[in-house]
């Protein structure tokens, strides 16, 4: 519990507490008499409505094209790469990085490029993506994973893999397939 805790806050003591407070309020950590505290629900730590409404707040001061890529981001996972964010939100890479200049200073995103792999960026906390993808609607949830998924098949972008199992684990619908 104590490393999935630690993963999900990255260290942070404020989101520890907002954790432990929401798995204590669910029911999934109770207290018993002589055994001390048992988790008997799930590890998988949903974003504490404290937090979201923060991370929210920030994201809601961006323009409507900012809060647009950080969505199309969002179904991509913790890093994604710009051009295909941009391409699901509909943005030119001129409009997509200016956008992204403000989701930093909002500290929403990060660069998340390597020399290895340019062009990604990374929210600054696990927890932001989550907040961002859980506010959305279960058909814009899954309008937006197909164009991710389209997306990366037109882009071409074999360094979309970590972006490809996001896609995949986000979507609550298959995709169609041929006749």
């Amino acid at each position: 519990m104590l490393d999935r805790l630690h993963t999900v806050s990255e260290g942070v003591p404020f989101v520890v507490e907002e954790l432990l407070t929401a798995m204590v309020d669910s029911g999934d950590l109770v207290r018993r008499r002589g055994e001390g505290w048992t988790v008997t629900g799930s590890l998988n730590a949903h974003v504490p409505a404290t937090v979201a409404a923060a991370v929210l707040q920030r994201v809601d001061h961006l323009e409507p094209p900012g809060v647009a890529l950080l969505e199309a981001a969002a179904v991509l996972g913790r890093r994604f790469p710009v051009d295909v964010a941009a391409r699901v939100a509909g943005l030119d890479r001129a409009t997509a990085l200016r956008q992204l200049r403000h989701a930093a200073r909002a500290h929403l995103v990060a660069d998340g490029t390597t020399p290895e792999e340019p062009g990604w960026h990374t929210f600054r906390h696990a927890l932001t993506a989550d907040a961002i993808t859980h506010r959305l609607l279960p058909v814009e949830r899954t309008e937006l994973c197909l164009a991710a998924a389209d997306a990366i098949e037109s882009v071409g972008a074999i360094e979309s893999a970590d972006a490809v199992e996001s896609v995949d684990a986000s979507g609550p619908e298959p995709r169609p397939t041929g006749a």
